[in-house]
Protein backbone atom coordinates (compact mmCIF):
# COMPACT_ATOMS: atom_id res chain seq x y z
CA UNK A 1 0.00 0.00 0.00
CA UNK A 2 1.01 3.62 -0.78
CA UNK A 3 1.75 6.01 2.04
CA UNK A 4 -0.58 8.89 2.34
CA UNK A 5 -4.61 9.23 2.55
CA UNK A 6 -6.63 6.50 0.62
CA UNK A 7 -9.93 7.86 -0.95
CA UNK A 8 -12.51 5.52 -1.12
CA UNK A 9 -14.83 5.08 -4.20
CA UNK A 10 -16.33 2.16 -3.11
CA UNK A 11 -17.74 3.72 0.89
CA UNK A 12 -21.08 4.95 -0.01
CA UNK A 13 -21.47 5.47 3.34
CA UNK A 14 -19.70 5.74 7.43
CA UNK A 15 -19.16 2.09 8.01
CA UNK A 16 -16.75 1.22 5.25
CA UNK A 17 -13.27 2.83 5.93
CA UNK A 18 -11.35 0.71 3.32
CA UNK A 19 -12.18 -0.19 0.00
CA UNK A 20 -12.32 -4.21 -1.03
CA UNK A 21 -10.27 -4.87 -3.86
CA UNK A 22 -7.33 -2.50 -5.67
CA UNK A 23 -7.85 1.38 -5.36
CA UNK A 24 -10.29 2.74 -8.09
CA UNK A 25 -10.06 -1.03 -9.63
CA UNK A 26 -6.42 -0.50 -10.46
CA UNK A 27 -3.53 -2.90 -8.82
CA UNK A 28 -0.58 -1.67 -7.88
CA UNK A 29 1.49 -2.03 -11.20
CA UNK A 30 -0.34 0.99 -12.22
CA UNK A 31 1.60 3.06 -10.44
CA UNK A 32 4.08 5.39 -11.95
CA UNK A 33 7.64 5.30 -11.22
CA UNK A 34 10.15 8.47 -11.93
CA UNK A 35 12.23 5.67 -13.93
CA UNK A 36 12.00 3.63 -17.08
CA UNK A 37 11.03 6.20 -18.97
CA UNK A 38 12.35 5.55 -22.85
CA UNK A 39 12.00 7.58 -26.28
CA UNK A 40 11.25 5.26 -29.27
CA UNK A 41 10.11 8.46 -31.74
CA UNK A 42 11.99 11.40 -31.80
CA UNK A 43 11.49 14.79 -34.92
CA UNK A 44 9.88 12.16 -36.62
CA UNK A 45 12.96 9.55 -36.41
CA UNK A 46 12.30 6.02 -34.66
CA UNK A 47 14.94 3.08 -33.80
CA UNK A 48 15.54 0.15 -34.35
CA UNK A 49 12.36 -2.39 -33.49
CA UNK A 50 12.44 -3.10 -29.61
CA UNK A 51 15.41 -0.97 -29.41
CA UNK A 52 14.75 2.73 -27.70
CA UNK A 53 16.17 5.63 -29.53
CA UNK A 54 17.23 7.27 -25.93
CA UNK A 55 16.81 6.52 -22.42
CA UNK A 56 16.02 9.40 -20.76
CA UNK A 57 18.33 10.76 -17.54
CA UNK A 58 15.34 13.23 -16.75
CA UNK A 59 12.54 14.36 -17.66
CA UNK A 60 9.29 17.01 -17.14
CA UNK A 61 6.00 16.49 -18.75
CA UNK A 62 4.10 19.54 -19.99
CA UNK A 63 1.31 20.80 -17.63
CA UNK A 64 -2.07 21.09 -18.91
CA UNK A 65 -4.43 24.13 -18.58
CA UNK A 66 -7.52 25.47 -20.34
CA UNK A 67 -8.24 29.53 -21.36
CA UNK A 68 -10.79 30.10 -19.75
CA UNK A 69 -13.89 32.93 -21.52
CA UNK A 70 -16.68 34.36 -19.16
CA UNK A 71 -19.92 35.42 -20.25
CA UNK A 72 -22.33 37.31 -18.29
CA UNK A 73 -25.68 37.21 -17.98
CA UNK A 74 -28.77 39.04 -15.58
CA UNK A 75 -27.02 38.37 -12.33
CA UNK A 76 -24.36 35.27 -12.98
CA UNK A 77 -20.99 35.20 -14.51
CA UNK A 78 -20.92 31.69 -16.38
CA UNK A 79 -17.23 30.26 -17.40
CA UNK A 80 -16.54 28.12 -19.96
CA UNK A 81 -13.53 26.44 -21.63
CA UNK A 82 -11.97 28.25 -24.77
CA UNK A 83 -8.85 26.07 -26.32
CA UNK A 84 -6.10 24.41 -24.47
CA UNK A 85 -3.05 25.20 -23.39
CA UNK A 86 -0.32 22.70 -23.26
CA UNK A 87 3.36 23.63 -21.73
CA UNK A 88 6.51 22.86 -22.96
CA UNK A 89 8.15 19.41 -22.69
CA UNK A 90 11.70 19.59 -21.70
CA UNK A 91 14.24 16.65 -21.00
CA UNK A 92 18.04 15.67 -20.72
CA UNK A 93 19.38 12.36 -21.77
CA UNK A 94 22.98 11.19 -22.25
CA UNK A 95 24.10 11.45 -25.92
CA UNK A 96 24.47 7.79 -27.00
CA UNK A 97 23.65 6.99 -30.83
CA UNK A 98 24.04 10.07 -32.15
CA UNK A 99 20.38 11.71 -30.66
CA UNK A 100 22.68 14.73 -30.40
CA UNK A 101 23.40 14.77 -34.57
CA UNK A 102 19.53 13.87 -34.84
CA UNK A 103 18.77 16.88 -32.87
CA UNK A 104 21.38 19.53 -35.09
CA UNK A 105 19.87 18.31 -37.67
CA UNK A 106 16.33 19.05 -36.41
CA UNK A 107 17.66 22.14 -36.06
CA UNK A 108 18.78 22.89 -39.40
CA UNK A 109 15.53 22.20 -40.73
CA UNK A 110 14.29 24.74 -38.88
CA UNK A 111 16.94 27.32 -39.82
CA UNK A 112 20.28 28.14 -41.77
CA UNK A 113 22.19 30.69 -42.46
CA UNK A 114 21.15 30.67 -46.25
CA UNK A 115 17.16 29.99 -46.09
CA UNK A 116 16.10 31.35 -42.66
CA UNK A 117 12.98 30.13 -40.84
CA UNK A 118 11.78 27.54 -42.73
CA UNK A 119 8.16 26.83 -42.88
CA UNK A 120 6.52 24.60 -39.73
CA UNK A 121 6.13 21.54 -42.58
CA UNK A 122 9.78 21.21 -43.15
CA UNK A 123 10.42 20.72 -39.26
CA UNK A 124 7.44 19.52 -37.42
CA UNK A 125 7.54 15.92 -36.60
CA UNK A 126 5.90 13.69 -33.90
CA UNK A 127 7.60 12.83 -30.67
CA UNK A 128 6.73 9.34 -29.11
CA UNK A 129 7.87 8.86 -24.87
CA UNK A 130 6.46 5.80 -23.17
CA UNK A 131 6.39 4.74 -19.08
CA UNK A 132 7.25 1.76 -17.90
CA UNK A 133 6.89 -0.47 -14.90
CA UNK A 134 9.98 -2.41 -13.26
CA UNK A 135 9.12 -5.40 -14.33
CA UNK A 136 9.15 -3.55 -18.14
CA UNK A 137 5.22 -3.93 -19.44
CA UNK A 138 4.61 -0.54 -21.43
CA UNK A 139 2.17 1.62 -19.03
CA UNK A 140 1.98 4.72 -20.68
CA UNK A 141 2.32 6.45 -23.97
CA UNK A 142 2.55 10.10 -24.76
CA UNK A 143 2.45 11.18 -28.55
CA UNK A 144 3.97 14.90 -28.86
CA UNK A 145 2.33 16.09 -32.35
CA UNK A 146 3.96 18.64 -34.64
CA UNK A 147 7.23 18.91 -31.96
CA UNK A 148 10.03 20.72 -32.49
CA UNK A 149 13.16 21.79 -30.56
CA UNK A 150 12.79 25.15 -29.41
CA UNK A 151 15.71 25.10 -27.54
CA UNK A 152 19.02 22.86 -27.38
CA UNK A 153 21.33 22.95 -24.92
CA UNK A 154 24.60 21.07 -24.71
CA UNK A 155 26.73 19.98 -21.43
CA UNK A 156 29.26 22.25 -20.24
CA UNK A 157 33.52 20.90 -21.13
CA UNK A 158 35.39 21.19 -18.82
CA UNK A 159 38.84 19.40 -17.87
CA UNK A 160 37.91 19.04 -14.10
CA UNK A 161 35.59 16.42 -14.62
CA UNK A 162 35.12 13.30 -17.12
CA UNK A 163 31.36 13.33 -16.72
CA UNK A 164 29.20 11.85 -19.70
CA UNK A 165 27.76 14.40 -21.84
CA UNK A 166 24.40 15.22 -21.82
CA UNK A 167 21.79 17.55 -23.73
CA UNK A 168 18.96 19.01 -22.55
CA UNK A 169 15.91 19.79 -24.94
CA UNK A 170 12.79 21.53 -24.85
CA UNK A 171 10.31 20.53 -26.90
CA UNK A 172 7.51 22.81 -28.41
CA UNK A 173 4.47 20.76 -29.23
CA UNK A 174 0.55 21.49 -30.95
CA UNK A 175 -1.15 18.31 -29.54
CA UNK A 176 -0.71 15.85 -26.93
CA UNK A 177 -1.90 12.40 -27.42
CA UNK A 178 -2.01 10.48 -23.80
CA UNK A 179 -2.99 7.00 -23.84
CA UNK A 180 -2.50 4.15 -20.73
CA UNK A 181 -2.46 0.15 -20.92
Amino acid sequence: MMPGFLISTAATDNTKHQPSGNVYGQSTSKFIYNYFWQVPTIMGKTAQKGEPLVYLKDITLPNVSFDKETYTGASMTYKFASNVVYDDLSFVFYDTKGLLDILLEWRKSIWDQTTGVRTAAEYKKDTEIQVFTPQGSLVEKYIFTGSWPSSIKYGSLTYTSSDIKFVDVTLTFDYLDESSS
